[in-house]
């Protein structure tokens, strides 16, 4: 069953990457053109068919890709091997379609090795701001599912801090089993103690 999260994170995701895509594709015309002049004068319709491929090829690929990870707790050389993959797929496909299509501006190797290589840059970037801005909206928006916790005192700290990793997620409390009635009221890792054996049925 695809949860909330799942759910979210893949609109959020997909469009990140979109964007970033068209950020890298205007950058590899920037340089291609402006810096390195190597790029040819192209017809409007020459790039509209390349833009179309070009989007059509990041389809493709995103849902070659598994999004039901949470992309809250991947590390940063897991984004940076996400985007190698990820940009290595891109270019082959896109420059796949861009052959059967016949496309003009394949002639144009460096401005389609530009557009994968500055994508592979800053994809990693944009998913770390993506991730800081998920966790924001775990607590400023209201889309978060309120959890309550109930555990042992020796596993409860690893389980929060497993927790807290989904955005979707809020913890309200944990009830600690073996607690004594004294700690109830206090904090395990920022969480509220709010029960314990005794009472956390009530």
């Amino acid at each position: 069953m695809i949860t909330k999260r799942e759910k979210l994170q893949y609109i959020y995701v997909f469009l990140t990457d979109l964007v970033v895509l068209l950020l890298s594709t205007l950058l590899a015309w920037l340089v291609t053109d402006g810096l390195l002049k190597q790029l040819v004068p192209y017809a409007p319709s020459d790039w509209v068919q390349t833009i179309c491929l070009l989007m059509l090829a990041f389809v493709a690929t995103f849902i070659c890709f598994d999004q039901t990870e949470n992309i809250v707790t991947r590390t940063s050389g897991e984004e940076i091997k996400l985007s190698i993959k990820f940009n290595v797929l891109l270019a082959l496909v896109c420059s796949t379609a861009m052959l059967l299509t016949k496309a003009t501006m394949l002639d144009s190797r460096y401005f389609t090795l530009a557009v994968p290589l500055i994508n592979f840059a800053l994809l990693p970037i944009a998913h770390g701001l993506l991730k800081r801005s998920l966790l924001q909206i775990q607590s400023q928006s209201g889309l978060e599912s309120l959890v309550g916790l109930i555990t042992t005192q020796d596993r409860a700290e690893l389980l929060i801090n497993e927790l807290q990793r989904d955005w979707s997620k809020r913890i309200s409390g944990v009830a600690i089993l073996e607690a004594p009635a004294s700690e109830i009221g206090s904090t395990l890792a920022g969480v509220p103690v709010t029960a314990n054996y005794d009472n956390f049925m009530d």
